[in-house]
């Protein structure tokens, strides 16, 4: 890493801790050359986690779907500029990857399905409407419809 102050070529990690359960490093790195200090935050890659379609291939996580799927069900909200609504999206969308790498039964690899269901439960504990919308407005229906129809 560079530092922006100097532009020296190497930093040194002065102190590292893992927050919000192993999703995000907080790192202080000092620049040698002039003694300055800077705190990073870094977060895993979802590129790391892989999609199970239904169809049985796998395609990488690409979060800006996750994003924009969260931001159209938000989009309903009254009185609400597009602003707020995409700080929420983003929000839950950090919700969800932090969940895919702090859940040990993933292990890099999420089916569609479950992927679905967790948005879902998200936006039904913050708004039932909204993930109502997020169902009636995709393909995503059958998913939800299935898994609440399953016997318990």
């Amino acid at each position: 890493m560079k530092c922006s102050y100097c532009s020296a070529k190497e930093m040194m990690v002065v102190n590292t801790r893992e927050m919000r359960a192993g999703a995000m490093t907080w790192r202080r790195r000092q620049c040698p050359a002039c003694s300055r200090i800077i705190t990073t935050e870094e977060r895993p890659q979802p590129t790391s986690i892989f999609v199970k379609k239904r169809n049985g291939k796998r395609q990488r996580f690409v979060y800006e779907k996750l994003f924009v799927s969260l931001f159209v069900a938000l989009d309903g909200r009254k009185n609400r500029d597009n602003g707020d609504n995409a700080l929420l999206a983003k929000e839950m969308a950090e919700t969800i990857v932090t969940h895919l790498f702090s859940d040990s039964e993933i292990n890099g690899e999420v089916s569609s399905d479950q992927l679905i269901l967790f948005c879902y439960e998200l936006l039904k504990d913050y708004e039932p409407a909204f993930a109502d919308r997020y169902v009636y407005y995709s393909d995503y229906r059958r998913v939800v419809v299935d898994h609440l129809s399953a016997p318990s």
